[in-house]
């Protein structure tokens, strides 16, 4: 009988050991997926920076249209106020040209006077 009983404290103690071990085996699993967890979340926040940076290369890439946009608007005006320069030469030009013309249409008449007071006076002397 006590051979028995001991086999029976043997093989208690060997299912209270397998317990043990599967306990061990289970918070081994346990610790492994909170190692997995903890790679999972440091992923996810390696993802987050990128999208944070793909994001602020986005903002810089807008910032960067955004400038071209004003450089192009201030060539654009740039060549208006060019155009408007032009114009307005071109209009003294033709200012000076009218002013040139009414000259000329001056002396033209002021000789046709001067003609004419000629003619005049021809006309006396003759008949005097």
């Amino acid at each position: 009988m006590r051979t028995v009983a001991l086999a029976t404290k043997i093989m208690g103690t060997i299912a209270l050991v397998t317990k043990i071990m599967r306990t061990v085996a289970l918070v081994t699993k346990t610790m492994m997926a909170a190692v997995l967890v903890t790679k999972i979340m440091v992923t996810v926040a390696l993802v987050t920076k990128i999208i944070g940076t793909v994001a602020l290369a986005t903002k810089i890439l807008g910032t960067v249209v955004l400038v071209t946009n004003a450089t192009r608007t201030v060539a654009l005006a740039t060549n208006i106020i060019r155009t408007v320069v032009l114009v307005t030469k071109i209009r003294g030009t033709v200012g000076l040209v009218t002013n040139v013309t009414r000259t000329v249409v001056l002396v033209t008449k002021i000789r046709g006077t001067v003609g004419l007071v000629t003619n005049v006076t021809r006309t006396v002397v003759l008949v005097t």
